[in-house]
């Protein structure tokens, strides 16, 4: 089992590009930012989908 998203702390890159990041299952960076919670609304996104 692999996770489809992890969430990454960062300390050393606080200062150049946020030390949070959710970096998805390929390795890719989906979103960095200083805050967690902006962070977080890339997966929030992802979930919300339309039921027809």
């Amino acid at each position: 089992e692999q996770p489809l998203y992890r969430i990454e702390k960062r300390p050393k890159l606080r200062n150049k590009q946020g030390e949070y990041a959710v970096i998805g299952m390929d390795g890719q960076i989906l979103k960095r930012g200083h805050d967690l919670k902006t962070v977080l609304r890339v997966l929030e996104r992802k979930l919300i989908r339309v039921v027809r």
